[in-house]
């Protein structure tokens, strides 16, 4: 019975690991440096075999101090995409494509003013 037990516990570690993890959390201001409250932060799996429906996606809106934080768990794998985005009327939206597992706590965006 021990035995199953360790069997069952070593199956679970494994299927629990095999997953992605992408992480963004920064701040978004503009071209003089003024931070920007309620931008739309967006990550987005960019997998073209994917249906619409099959994409993940996270969104986050900007705080008053213009910090984000967007993350998203998605299938594992080396050629996987996603799309880093950021909008607020007004502005010109940022885009950027990015690789799986990619992980910035700092990152600045800029956008600049329409």
């Amino acid at each position: 019975m021990k035995r199953y037990f360790y069997i069952i516990l070593i199956t679970v570690s494994v299927i629990t690991g095999c997953e992605g993890r992408t992480k963004i959390a920064g701040t978004v201001a503009d071209g003089t440096g003024t931070l920007i409250e309620n931008a739309q932060v967006q990550l987005k799996t960019n997998d073209p075999y994917s249906s619409e429906e099959r994409q993940y996606v996270s969104e986050c809106t900007t705080e008053a101090d213009g910090e984000f934080n967007v993350s998203i768990t998605h299938q594992p794998s080396s050629s996987l995409k996603l799309t880093f985005s950021v909008t607020k009327e007004g502005y010109t939206p940022y885009s950027e494509e990015i690789d799986a597992n990619y992980f910035d706590d700092n990152r600045k965006v800029t956008l600049e003013k329409k």
